[in-house]
């Protein structure tokens, strides 16, 4: 069953989703995947208990969509950190359940930008793929980047360990980083990382011994990554986070960071697209 819910009111309509095979969550404003959780599985994305669901304000947890820019805006900085898309509405085109799977499709448009997006899920029983497809109509080049901002659910970060990046070179932001253990990465307190080049068909694994689980990230139209966790202190400046949920996520993104130089031209599109997968262990 897919049905529209309203449980922070009218202006924050929420597509819910329910079957056999998985429960989900998707918010129109912002084009935010909430939550999914595969039938017997603990949830695969965090959503904390703080969130504030008010105009302007970014949803804290699930996947943020950071459009049509990522991080500050290259060249206003009066503009909203990481775009305009996660603090706008988007509008929900399309949506079809079958036996074995469930796609939504949603869209936003930026008309003084020249840019459109258009946003598509598919859910499945252990599996997630999230399609984030840019048109650009304008004629002088543009600098683009973006990034599908997943918060994953983990039993610890202290006790979870991510493989796949250990080729990939990194720039750490954290002001003060705790040593991180590298081979496999140990994401424990404070970690804010841009791993860049990352080839693109590189399989990223979130490993949760807590939960029994593992978690394998795939990307397109993505050659970086971003690993992030504030830590506790960084959490407990957080009005909508908190210290004590500071353990409960992980964030790995599939990125177009602007260190790629990545200019939209005209007529051009731009997929970025991330594919989750759950396996029990």
């Amino acid at each position: 069953m897919i049905e529209m819910q309203y449980p922070h009111g009218e202006d924050f309509p929420i597509v819910k989703v329910s079957t056999k095979f998985c429960e989900a969550e998707v918010s129109l404003y912002g084009g935010h995947l909430m939550s999914w959780i595969p039938t017997g599985q603990k949830p695969v994305f965090f959503m904390s208990e703080k969130t504030v669901f008010k105009k302007g304000t970014a949803l804290r947890g699930g996947v943020p969509i950071c459009w049509p820019w990522f991080g500050k805006h290259p060249s206003d900085p009066a503009q909203p950190s990481h775009g305009l898309a996660r603090i706008e509405m988007w509008k929900l085109d399309d949506s079809t359940e079958e036996e074995e799977e469930v796609r939504l499709s949603l869209s936003f448009e930026a008309p003084e930008l020249q840019l459109q997006a258009t946003y598509g899920l598919l859910m499945q029983k252990d599996s997630l793929y999230a399609m984030l497809i840019t048109q650009y109509t304008g004629f002088e080049p543009i600098p683009y980047s973006a990034a599908l901002h997943s918060y994953f659910a983990v039993s610890s970060n202290e006790h979870v360990a991510i493989t796949g990046l250990e080729e990939a070179p990194f720039t750490e932001f954290a002001s003060e980083p705790p040593a991180h253990s590298e081979d496999p990465l140990v994401p424990a307190g404070s970690i804010n990382r841009i791993y860049h080049p990352v080839q693109t068909d590189q399989i990223i694994t979130l490993h949760d011994p807590g939960w029994n689980r593992s978690l394998e990230i795939v990307r397109q139209g993505s050659s970086s990554c971003v690993v992030w966790n504030p830590g506790e202190a960084g959490a407990a400046s957080m009005a909508d986070l908190g210290a004590e949920q500071a353990h409960a996520f992980v964030a790995v993104e599939p990125t177009v960071v602007p260190a790629e130089g990545l200019m939209l031209r005209h007529a051009e599109e731009h997929v970025l697209a991330m594919g989750v997968r759950v396996v029990s262990v």
